[in-house]
């Protein structure tokens, strides 16, 4: 729902998957069907966690992206980047790599370390190259992901862990 006193910016408005639209000053029997409207959605909501993520990148556009398509975040100075499956070019992103935590499921997202974020059940291969580097393959990707040292001890434990559980 968007309360303003701008008309010019509705359809951007709903584009974004907004309920209603509502300019200054609002009229009470239309901010009560607009708070019915809400109620009813909230109740009829089948599925409790969200399947997108709203991506605000640099330039203050917004890109809705499938939680499920992200392979891996990466912190990249005040931005993170988003790694996705069937793309080759990450989206850069103004979340912090802590916001990324809180917004994706914690049992298919793992923070290896201070710059990394993967999807656990994408990875397709990890090849520790040398003591310092670690190469990851990810399914629908031809990127890699470097790991150094730190984050690859992390990623070899999770790993090990999940193959005793038989969980991955």
């Amino acid at each position: 729902m968007f309360v303003t006193a701008y008309p010019d910016y509705a359809l951007n408005a709903f584009q974004f998957g907004a309920v209603d639209y509502l300019l200054k000053p609002v009229d009470s029997d239309r901010l009560a069907i607009t708070i019915e409207r809400l109620l009813a959605g909230v109740m009829d909501t089948q599925e409790p966690v969200s399947t997108m993520i709203d991506c605000i990148g640099i330039s203050g556009q917004i890109e809705r992206i499938p939680i499920s398509e992200i392979l891996w975040i990466e912190s990249s100075q005040n931005y993170t980047q988003v790694y996705l499956a069937q793309s080759n070019k990450p989206s850069l992103c103004r979340h912090t790599m802590a916001a990324w935590k809180g917004m994706l499921p914690a049992d298919l997202y793992v923070r290896l370390g201070r710059s990394e974020i993967i999807h656990l059940a994408r990875i397709q291969a990890v090849r520790w190259t040398s003591r310092d580097v670690t190469m990851v393959s990810f399914i629908g990707s031809d990127n890699l992901l470097q790991l150094g040292r730190t984050s690859a001890l992390r990623l070899k434990s999770i790993v090990r862990d999940a193959a005793a559980r038989k969980t991955i």
